[in-house]
């Protein structure tokens, strides 16, 4: 008796013909940390001196896109502030000063961290804070926001 390995050969080419049309799945957009910085007050203190700059703000990190579950690990980072008027200084941020800002060592997808920042400067500024963070099995990537205070 002879076997009809025909048919079987027919369907198994035709699912993977069939295989090959289907559409496949979007990759996940990167994992990518987003920065946001929130008012709380800008003013002068007359009590430091004539012209001092005071200002509290919020920045909020979100984990905004990646694959669900994805995480990164803070790394550090900087403050770079330029006076208006001239000249500039940068604050170095180690690992664990990110770590404690944000009060998490890391963010995954679709989690949210914040901390308050409150500066008294002789003259307005601009500062921008540069957060560097690791994609765990991915590379190293900055989160920026940047404020002026005047």
């Amino acid at each position: 008796m002879q076997r009809n390995t025909l048919g079987a050969s027919t369907a198994l080419i035709t699912a993977l013909s069939l295989g090959a049309c289907m559409p496949s799945a979007a990759p996940s957009p990167p994992f990518e940390i987003t920065l946001t910085i929130v008012t709380v007050v800008v003013g002068r203190d007359a009590s430091m001196a004539p012209n001092t700059v005071l200002c509290a703000y919020t920045i909020t990190a979100r984990a905004a896109s990646g694959r669900a579950g994805q995480r990164a690990t803070w790394v550090g980072g900087e403050s770079v502030l330029e006076f208006v008027g001239g000249g500039s200084q940068t604050i170095s941020r180690s690992q664990a000063d990110v770590i404690d800002f944000f009060k998490i060592d890391g963010l995954r997808t679709s989690e949210i961290a914040s901390g308050r920042i409150v500066d008294q400067w002789m003259k307005p500024y601009t500062v921008t804070h540069r957060f560097r963070y690791a994609v765990v099995g991915g590379e190293e990537k900055t989160a920026t926001a940047t404020f002026t205070c005047q």
